[in-house]
C-alpha cells in the first residue's frame, strides 16, 4: 500500500504578507513538491525536496493581494502525489 501525502500549516491563520511554514510527510523521494495557494498551478508559494522518508518543511510568505477568508495550500510533487492543508488569510 502506498502512503497517502499530507500537509500541515503552521500557523492555520496569516495576515496578507505573512509568513506560514508548510511541513509535509509521504511524498515521493528525490521528487520537488510546488506549493500553491488556492489552486495547483496558481499562484506558486514555494517548493520543497522531500528526505529520504518522504518530509519537507518550507517557509512560505502569504501573497500581500491575498483577501481574507478561507484558502487552501495545495502540495503537489513532481510524481503527481498531492495534499492540501487549510489557511485563513486575516
Amino acid at each position: 500500500m502506498v502512503a497517502r501525502p499530507q500537509i500541515a500549516v503552521s500557523p492555520a491563520s496569516a495576515a496578507p504578507g505573512g509568513q506560514a511554514t508548510v511541513t509535509g510527510g509521504d511524498f515521493g523521494y528525490e521528487t520537488t513538491v510546488t506549493l500553491f495557494l488556492d489552486q495547483a498551478g496558481g499562484t506558486v508559494l514555494g517548493t520543497g525536496q522531500p528526505s529520504g522518508e518522504g518530509a519537507f518543511s518550507v517557509s512560505v510568505t502569504v501573497p500581500s493581494s491575498a483577501a481574507a477568508g478561507a484558502h487552501k495550500i495545495i502540495a503537489v510533487g513532481s510524481d503527481g502525489r498531492h495534499a492540501q492543508a487549510a489557511l485563513t488569510v486575516s
